[in-house]
């Protein structure tokens, strides 16, 4: 949750509108998150596994996600997440 939830403090903090309001901010802002970012590839397995133990369902799992996280809309701000969090590296 850490890497998540920093990745969309910055990207709400680069957005257009807000870039001015937050430079201060941003440019005192250093952390270090103890957590690994998920992968959008892997974490519809990994869910599903950890939910059930029959193979049905976690197939059924994993295609359900993998649709919804792999829509476009979603893949766009995972692709804004990891640009930023490169950025502030």
């Amino acid at each position: 949750m850490g890497g998540y939830q920093m990745g969309e403090v910055f990207v709400l903090m680069n957005k257009f509108e807000n870039q001015l309001m937050y430079q201060k901010l941003q440019n005192q802002v250093k952390g270090i998150v103890f957590d690994s970012a998920i992968d959008v590839n892997e974490i519809s397995i990994g869910l599903a596994k950890a939910s059930t133990p029959n193979i049905v369902l976690q197939n059924i799992i994993t295609l359900t996600m993998n649709e919804y996280l792999l829509s476009k809309i979603n893949l766009t701000m995972y692709t804004d997440f990891i640009k930023v969090i490169r950025v502030n590296d």
